[in-house]
């Protein structure tokens, strides 16, 4: 028996994934294809490297990234499949993979299919959740919100970890029972344009036949009843409730629902309901754990996302991620109650005009952030404002900044300058005078009269002078 390394399958399994299968699509360079050269070589090495490098080679397998891949060449290499990313549109199949861990449909919702079309997606989804008892991450996307998976499809996955839900139909209590099925293996939950006034409607709940123990339900009609205890997801720590949300009803559902929870993911639109505010209430009781809040906002008042902010952690948050149409000073003055526990933040929103003062304050005024990524404008209203961002301490104990903002300066003259500011700092140490950080250029955006602008970080005390 050979043991040269590059003779035992184990090893050479393990170089194999670190042989990239894709590359770069341009013009954007956004996207991947599936261009897997240096493996295709590996395997006409020998028949030990084609046999054991051929299951690395098509392990992931992503439709809308290999559309020049013939449809006969993926079918006979499904049996190799471990992670499936579909696209509805790119490629109908046959998949014949049965040991997938990870599913990702994605159904194309955005075209217009006939009946028979839409038919023929339901089976093929149905087909790969039920021929993959191993699954650990599922994420369900399908071609119109009326279409849904049933309970039966959902009974042989005992290790179901991730679930994602997206253009479900959950009238009639069919998001409840799927639930209950997977309740002892899953951890998180997103929940993503769910077509239901509530997510657990009670009234909806299975109805017991007087003669038999069997359950009648809309979608399904099956010997698996429950005792009508209240359902609990006891090992789910993140959910996302994204799209959709109507009233404080479906974040005291989901509270109730997940006691345990630390991630929370939150999506608010203009018509979200005043009423949410009895929700906020509710999972501050129910899931003292929440330490990392995701809010994603168009609404047009911030006294909610104030009051989300301020009271949807017990314990206080370690981590915000905050997006959407504009940030306030009200919203940086609700970050701040934060300031003992928050470790890192992100904000990105629309060019939306900040103080400078309120600015200044989060900054220095957050002593605990580990990672701080900022993309938005503030206002500089005078010299003297640049000078005072100069001369105070901020950023120690930082591992990671990022910036992107636009600063306008407001004088006398009425000049106005752009600064964009792009840095990766890691192991950063505020008393160390030797930085090397790395700022990206400012675009040439043809606008004549906002050539200004910093082009590197400034040190610690050092002045900022704006070219002219």
């Amino acid at each position: 028996m050979s043991t040269h390394p590059l003779e035992l399958p184990e090893i050479l399994t393990h170089i194999g994934f670190f042989l990239p299968p894709w590359e770069k699509s341009p013009p954007n360079f956004c996207s991947v294809v599936f261009n897997p050269k240096t493996l295709l070589s590996c395997l006409l090495v020998n028949k030990l490297w084609h046999r054991t490098l051929l299951p690395v080679l098509w392990h992931t397998y992503d439709s809308s990234a290999s559309r020049c891949v013939p449809t006969k060449v993926v079918t006979q290499n499904s049996c190799y499949f471990r992670a499936l990313y579909w696209s509805g549109g790119w490629r109908r199949g046959p998949f014949h993979c049965q040991h997938l861990t990870t599913l990702i449909i994605q159904g194309p919702h955005w075209r217009k299919h006939q009946s028979g079309e839409l038919s023929l997606q339901e089976d093929i989804h149905r087909q790969l959740v039920r021929s993959n008892p191993d699954l650990r991450t599922l994420a369900w996307c399908g071609p119109t919100p009326r279409t849904t998976l049933t309970t039966d499809d959902f009974l042989q996955l005992k290790n179901l970890r991730h679930l994602r839900l997206s253009q479900w139909d959950a009238t009639g209590g069919k998001l409840e029972r799927i639930l209950r099925v997977v309740a002892e293996s899953l951890e998180t939950l997103e929940l993503e344009s769910v077509l239901s006034d509530q997510i657990l409607p009670g009234e909806h709940r299975g109805q017991r036949n007087n003669n038999s123990e069997e359950v009648i339900m809309d979608d399904v009609s099956t010997s698996h009843p429950h005792d009508g205890t209240p359902l609990v997801l006891p090992l789910v720590t993140k959910v996302s409730r994204l799209y959709g949300l109507k009233s404080g009803r479906d974040l005291q559902e989901v509270a109730f629902l997940c006691p345990n929870m630390k991630h929370l993911s939150l999506y608010i639109d203009c018509a979200s309901s005043p009423s949410l505010k009895e929700g906020i209430e509710c999972l501050r009781a129910q899931c003292p754990k929440i330490r990392d809040l995701f809010l994603k906002h168009y609404a047009l008042q911030d006294t909610l996302l104030v009051d989300i902010i301020q009271n949807c952690s017990l314990s206080g948050l370690t981590s915000l991620d905050f997006s959407g149409r504009t940030v306030t000073d009200d919203i940086i003055l609700a970050i701040m109650t934060q300031a003992k526990t928050l470790e890192s933040l992100k904000i990105s929103t629309n060019p939306a005009h900040l103080s400078g003062e309120n600015a200044l304050l989060m900054l220095t005024g957050l002593t605990k952030l580990r990672n701080l990524q900022l993309c938005l404008g503030i206002i500089v209203t005078s010299q003297e404002d640049v000078e005072t961002w100069c001369n105070v301490p901020w950023a120690r104990g930082l591992e990671t900044l990022f910036l992107r903002f636009t600063t306008h300066r407001v004088d006398d003259v009425g000049d106005e300058y752009g600064i964009w500011m792009n840095s990766q700092v890691d192991d950063y140490d505020s008393d160390s005078s030797d930085i090397n950080d790395n700022i990206s250029d400012k675009g040439d955006d043809g606008n004549d009269d906002q050539d200004g602008g910093v082009g590197r970080l400034l040190h610690r005390g050092e002045e900022a002078v704006l070219d002219k």
